[in-house]
């Protein structure tokens, strides 16, 4: 018995948040995603915390009016994703409208459809006003074994992308279970 397990790896520092980082980032959408819109707010302690609103909501100028940013709500898509990168299901949150736009596209297309199907490679080149990205879908193939059972866990484990609108974590009762079943010696 070693000191630590032959597999252990640090865990990223991302949380259950997918972020494209430079260059190609693959993955694979789980489920279809939750739609709307969201600004910034910031705290009497200067933290910044998104505030989201599902499609349909009607903002007024009082609620804006703690925004962050001076800028109108952005569209977003939220959804769950294999990230191979992280071995492990994250919530992505899309704003970029050519990439929600290239995903819309390939689900139109009789020839791909089912996004559930196939991974996508979205490319993030350049920075600050300058980045852009490409997405490319890769042919249509089983889900990884080790993907199929996280995402088995995670929904069994009370996984509702529904609590980003009301400030929650959608995997907020999957964290509960890992941490009960964490052994603490008596």
């Amino acid at each position: 018995m070693s000191f630590l397990p032959n597999d252990y790896q640090i865990p990223s520092s991302g949380g259950r948040y997918f972020k494209l980082q430079p260059g190609e980032n693959r993955l694979r959408i789980l489920d279809s995603p939750a739609m709307g819109y969201e600004y910034w707010v910031v705290d009497a302690s200067g933290k910044r915390s998104p505030v989201r609103r599902p499609m349909g909501h009607r903002f007024d100028r009082e609620e804006l009016e703690g925004s962050a940013d001076a800028q109108a709500p952005k569209h977003f898509w939220a959804m769950p994703v294999w990230s191979y990168r992280d071995n492990a299901v994250m919530v992505w949150e899309a704003t970029q409208k050519s990439v929600i736009k290239a995903i819309r596209d390939y689900v139109a297309d009789d020839d791909w459809s089912n996004p559930r199907e196939y991974d996508f490679v979205v490319t993030r080149s350049g920075e600050g006003m300058e980045t852009e990205y490409a997405v490319k879908p890769k042919k249509p193939t089983d889900l990884p074994e080790a993907a199929a059972a996280a995402w088995l866990d995670v929904r069994a484990s009370g996984f509702d992308l529904r609590e980003l609108f009301d400030g929650g974590d959608p995997f907020q009762a999957s964290e509960e279970i890992l941490i009960e079943d964490i052994a603490v010696p008596e």
